[in-house]
């Protein structure tokens, strides 16, 4: 996008009689200044992702704004060197056989009302594609969002079908009961809590490890893994964890495919603010 930003203006600034040297020169000064702002404020978008403090992003973030670096630096440097060496021959033989170049810069400045006209047209058009936004539900994509062509997404209605929508995000609930007086009535507590709660199918056994210092269980939602509800059953059970130390010595900790979900949303909801004010302030500073 950046090299034929460029390109395009050189073209322009040919079709306006300039001399190929001066047309690569003005291109640069004009298309090649707003390539490296707008460059400049993609890395700083990319590299912001800092903020959020998940290091999968921060990585993705950094190996992305390299990428844009390059792409940048290409435009500015070795697509200048090809169009020396390509001259006129940007224009097609056809068309510098009818003497497209002149005609070109009297069309394109001949009705400048109705450049406006197209640019308005298209702001208007792109709000009404963006209306449906305020409905959006933020959240990581998992099998019930693939095509219903694919595998994953038949396997997961059909499991949904058989078992119920929750059976695709399970829940881990680990018991860590090296400080607990009675690691089985610590367990049995747990299972007896889970019966009063909203949104659950069901506990499965626990599986407690043979040393007696972790215990393991399965809770299964009645929602979907990327529902509300499911978020809100996440949350449940992690405000009971204080006072179940309190009362059995044990640590009662919830992961897991969803809740690893849940929390990644979660901490990019909670960054969004501080992202915006990182990237929006540095990119004005740039502007300036």
């Amino acid at each position: 996008d950046y090299s034929l930003f460029i390109v395009s203006r050189y073209r322009d600034e040919l079709a306006r009689g300039r001399s190929i040297d001066e047309a690569i020169g003005r291109a640069l000064g004009t298309a090649g200044t707003a390539v490296s702002f707008a460059a400049l404020t993609v890395i700083i978008a990319l590299v912001g992702l800092t903020v959020v403090n998940i290091p999968l992003l921060t990585e993705m973030g950094i190996a992305a704004a390299f990428a844009v670096g390059i792409a940048a630096l290409i435009a500015l440097t070795l697509l200048p060197a090809l169009l020396r060496f390509t001259g006129l021959r940007i224009f097609s033989r056809r068309q510098r056989r009818l003497g497209f170049i002149q005609a070109e810069a009297r069309r394109k400045h001949r009705h400048p009302a109705a450049s406006l006209l197209r640019i308005g047209a298209g702001i208007i058009g792109l709000g009404a594609v963006a209306l449906p936004l305020t409905d959006l539900q933020l959240g990581l994509p998992d099998d019930g969002t693939a095509s219903e062509a694919t595998t994953q997404r038949k396997a997961y209605d059909l499991l949904s079908q058989g078992f119920g929508p929750g059976f695709n995000g399970p829940l881990m609930v680990v018991l860590d009961l090296e400080q607990a007086g009675n690691p089985e009535e610590a367990v049995n507590q747990f299972v007896a809590s889970t019966q009063g709660m909203p949104n659950i199918a069901a506990v499965s056994p626990p599986t407690i490890l043979p040393d007696n210092r972790t215990a393991i269980l399965s809770v299964i939602p009645t929602t979907a893994p990327t529902s509300g509800d499911t978020e809100a059953l996440v949350s449940d059970i992690r405000s009971t964890a204080d006072g179940f130390e309190e009362q059995t010595g044990a640590g009662l900790y919830v992961t897991g495919k969803t809740a690893v979900a849940i929390d990644v949303s979660t901490t990019l909801g909670d960054a969004l603010i501080p992202y915006l004010a990182v990237v929006v302030g540095l990119s004005l500073i740039l502007l300036t």
